[in-house]
């Protein structure tokens, strides 16, 4: 009974497909950094899953003694359950995080994520709406928007703004400038215009201000703060000559430390990695004469102290980029700067004057350079310095470069400026164009791309097309074949669940779907693929494949003349046309239309006894097999007697004779020899009597 039931799934193993997918189980694992990056990915185990992370997007990462520390960052965990993740499957959702998580499973890109996991297929999107803080007379939108669940923050020259699905939910006038905020816990910090500090809610309820900058001239603090475990971080700007400090503050305001800078920080932020602060230095400003006095470059600072400065030879006002152990940045005296954290040159590649912070992606860096009124370009440089294309746009490229895997996002501040899309290649992809300068950075809030004007216009796009699914593998195979099929879905939103229906079940995934499976079929299947993104787009996609019979071949040698009635043993060989023995093929054979002889090939041959009656006849093999096309073989053979009678055939007759004179010549020859050993007797005698005498 046992044996019987092992048979049975033997062969139903077999009989069934084999499909190979990514199906349901397991866990997702968000990663969400404090300088905005989040990443996704799936498996069954979240350690595991997050040090994939870390691998994929070249993230260093420490655990020891419980304690998860990614780019510098300590993280805690979180843990969700996301009913319905997958239709059918309760996947569990776990966070690692500095704070409370921003993104969340069904708002899984509430910031920017340089290195989102969903693959972007978009023509361009279209404006769903825009809103407008203020006039050309009073002011623009310089600072980048930020995002915090709903929530789309930005500051302008007419107020601090907080937005919620294009509406506005509260302003402050007070506060205003080009510093960009900084969203942590729900607390909104940012810098303004009179040189101070400001804490709000994300309701709007006022928590603390502190004094960054004792003389702010017009500008103020034009950086953004970064928080890190609870620690707030602020670069100050002077217009007196005088130096800016770096402040430490806690999340409630209180100071911790400072340090004097001996320059001022402008336009760019700090940036954190491992413990250390790598503060952008633009120099000390001096407002009466509009020019810009040493320390110019960068200085890490830990803990209060400053370790190292590098100096450049202008002012500094991108914000650092840590990837890969070193820190990139670019610099107004026309150079994309590449330092090992210990404060040493790498490299330096000349691009132009630039303020644009770069982003970094696999090994390539892109950065944007220009000026205001003056044509800019686009880098993108690998990690050993080398310039692997350049383009040139039509205004500076002054801001951030927000990547979105495989494409980048740039403004360009120019007369009729707006964003840019390129692919990783250098080939634009499209662009939206405002009639205005722009200067903000554009970034991804909740799926959606935000960016202000010079207008005081923040525009909101969304690609509103449907997922797009692609198919990669081959569509036509021989029968019996191994189909293995790789099922893609993406767009800039991201897909929710995907799946792809087959005759004999559904296979269910996210973005990729992989479909294994032995073509046991002839003629036309179709793979139907579903997918859904987080608005509620469907798309559907059927993919055919195609089966067809492989070709059989007999070699033969039959044709020709056999004794007559006389058993011969003849081997056939069945082949494939690729030239391989078949197993197992059916032959039969055929004479003048009888059956003669049938069996199955063992490795791919046949063999029978063959015995040809007397004359000229026609002998037929056939093969065929499941799979396969039919093969024919036809040849004529002849079947021959041997002649027989009273007489003696002319080869006979000839042969006797030729016995008959060749005994006869020896008979001849022998007589001959006698006669003559006769005379020479005669001849000695006849000596001896004379002798005698």
């Amino acid at each position: 009974m046992r044996s019987a039931f092992i048979i049975a799934l033997i062969i139903a193993a077999l009989i069934s497909p084999v499909i190979h997918a990514s199906d349901g189980g397991g866990v997702e694992v968000l990663l969400e950094l404090p300088d905005g990056r989040v990443f996704w990915d799936y498996g069954y185990d979240e350690i595991t899953v997050l040090k994939d992370i870390c691998d994929k997007n070249n993230l260093s990462l420490r655990i020891y003694n419980s304690s998860v520390v990614v780019e510098g960052y300590p993280l805690q965990e979180y843990s969700w359950v996301q009913k319905e993740w997958i239709p059918g499957d309760n996947g569990s959702v776990v966070a690692w995080s500095s704070g409370t998580p921003v993104a969340t499973p069904l708002s899984r890109y509430p910031r920017f994520s340089p290195a989102a996991q969903t693959t972007r297929y978009s023509a361009g999107p279209v404006e769903v709406w825009n809103f407008t803080a203020a006039s050309t007379l009073t002011g623009g939108i310089d600072s980048t928007p930020v995002g915090f669940g709903d929530y789309v923050i930005f500051n302008s020259w007419n107020g601090l703004y907080v937005l919620r699905n294009g509406s506005l939910v509260w302003s402050n006038s007070s506060v205003k400038g080009m510093g960009t905020p900084y969203v942590y816990n729900g607390t909104i910090y940012v810098g303004a215009s009179d040189g101070y500090l400001y804490a709000f809610g994300i309701s709007g309820n006022f928590k603390f201000r502190f004094r960054v900058s004792k003389s702010p001239g017009y500008t103020g603090i034009s950086s953004s703060p970064i928080v890190v475990n609870n620690t707030v971080y602020i670069g100050g700007f002077e217009a007196d000559n005088s130096s800016g400090k770096l402040y430490a503050l806690s999340a409630q305001g209180t100071e911790m430390w400072n340090i004097s800078l001996n320059s001022s920080v402008y336009y760019g932020a700090p940036a954190y990695y491992n413990g250390v602060i790598y503060v952008p230095l633009a120099g000390r400003y001096n407002a009466s004469s509009g020019s810009w006095y040493p320390d110019f470059g960068i200085a890490a600072v830990q803990d209060g102290r400053i370790l190292w400065k590098f100096r450049t030879g202008a002012p500094v006002k991108s914000t650092p980029l840590v990837r890969d152990a070193s820190i990139f940045f670019t610099c107004t005296d026309g150079y994309l700067y590449r330092l090992d954290l210990n404060g040493s040159l790498v490299w330096k590649v000349r691009i132009g004057y630039s303020t644009s912070s770069p982003n970094y992606h696999d090994g390539t860096i892109f950065v944007g350079s220009g000026s205001f009124s003056t044509q800019g370009r686009i880098y993108a440089v690998d990690k050993n310095g080398v310039v692997l294309w350049n383009r040139t746009m039509p205004g500076g490229v002054q801001g951030s470069i927000t990547l979105s895997p495989p494409f980048l996002l740039f403004s360009v501040n120019s007369e009729h400026g707006g964003v840019y899309c390129f692919n990783f290649r250098g080939e634009e992809t499209w662009n939206f164009t405002t009639g205005n300068y722009v200067l903000s950075s554009p970034s991804i809030v909740d799926r959606t791309l935000y960016f202000g004007d010079d207008d005081g216009v923040l525009h909101a796009l969304r690609d509103v097309e449907k997922p797009e699914i692609r198919f990669r593998g081959e569509q036509f195979y021989r029968y019996g074949d191994m189909v293995n099929i790789t099922v893609e879905a993406g767009d800039n939103i991201g897909v929710r669940w995907m799946k792809v229906h087959l005759p004999w079940g559904d296979v269910w995934g996210k973005n990729e779907v992989n479909v294994s499976f032995v073509a046991n079929f002839t003629g036309k299947l179709d793979l139907a693929a579903t997918a859904e993104d987080y608005d509620g787009n469907v798309a559907r996609v059927i993919y055919s494949i195609y089966s067809y019979n492989r070709s059989l071949r007999i070699s033969a040698p039959i044709g020709g003349e056999y004794p007559a009635n006389e058993s011969v043993q003849i081997a056939i060989l069945v082949t494939d046309d690729s030239g391989r023995n078949v197993d197992g093929a059916s032959v039969v054979v055929y004479m003048d239309g009888k059956p003669l002889a049938s069996g199955t090939t063992i490795n791919g041959v046949f063999s029978f006894a063959l015995k040809v009656p007397p004359g000229t006849h026609e002998i037929t093999v056939v093969a065929s097999k499941v799979g396969y096309s039919t093969a024919r073989y036809t040849a004529e053979i002849r079947g021959v007697e041997e002649e027989s009678g009273g007489g003696i055939d002319t080869g006979t007759a000839g042969l006797v004779l030729g016995l008959i004179l060749g005994i006869s010549l020896l008979a001849l020859a022998f007589a001959l020899l006698l006669r003559e050993r006769e005379r020479k007797y005669r001849e000695i005698t006849r000596e001896r009597m004379k002798d005698r005498k």
